[in-house]
């Protein structure tokens, strides 16, 4: 992952096919609005992962479709599309979190640093750990839990308040309001809590798309 000063990112994958000499690469131009999505495609796996809920989940760009939880379990497929034509290849699960990592920090730190950043963040950081997953572990892991989930809520909450007639946003702005925009936000981080934690018999189906929110 090559990130750019605009937000946006070069996106590659070398290997090589299993009827070809030499390597062969898998390239996509990441738009500064969907690097978002890839860094919560990744948060996902790896919340899944820690919460022991790991089931498939796919990400559809336009133009590029990423797959996990079907096959190898240390690998995600990546798949080209380029009008009629298709390219695909596995990528080890280990390089795309690593490749990820300062995706990662770019996308909290603009979250953290927008407008409506730092309120958000001093909500979520109010909000208690939901018991969908603290009554799975013990409490320093669902303490890490919970800090995961935040981040990822903050970066849900980002995008939508950046939508012109977003309703949180609308609430946020004024003060007699907060009360409601804390309620939503609350609401936010305690569905995607539910959403990589169900309860116990209920699989709720992993997301799809080009947005994870809940």
């Amino acid at each position: 992952m090559d990130l750019r000063d605009d937000g946006s990112a070069r996106l590659s994958l070398s290997y090589k096919g299993g009827r070809q000499n030499g390597i062969s690469r898998i390239s996509y131009e990441v738009a500064s609005s969907d690097l978002t999505q890839l860094v919560l495609f990744d948060g996902t796996i790896g919340l899944h992962a820690a919460l022991g809920t790991s089931r498939p989940i796919a990400l559809a760009l336009d133009g590029l479709v990423l797959e996990y939880g079907s096959g190898d379990p240390a690998a995600l497929t990546f798949e080209r599309q380029l009008g009629f034509s298709s390219q695909s290849a596995p990528c080890p699960l280990q390089d795309f979190h690593a490749g990820l990592s300062e995706a990662t920090d770019v996308c909290l730190a603009r979250a953290e640093t927008s407008r409506y950043g730092p309120v958000m963040r001093d909500i979520l950081s109010r909000c208690p750990v939901p018991e969908v997953i603290s009554a799975r572990m013990d409490p320093d892991s669902a303490d890490q839990i919970g800090h995961r989930l935040r981040e990822m809520t903050l970066l849900i909450l980002a995008e939508d308040v950046a939508q012109k007639g977003s309703a949180l946003a609308r609430n946020l702005r004024a003060k007699k309001t907060r009360d409601i925009a804390q309620g939503m936000i609350g609401d936010v981080f305690i569905s995607l809590a539910r959403e990589l934690a169900p309860a116990a018999g209920n699989r709720h189906g992993g997301g799809s798309g080009k947005s994870l929110t809940p």
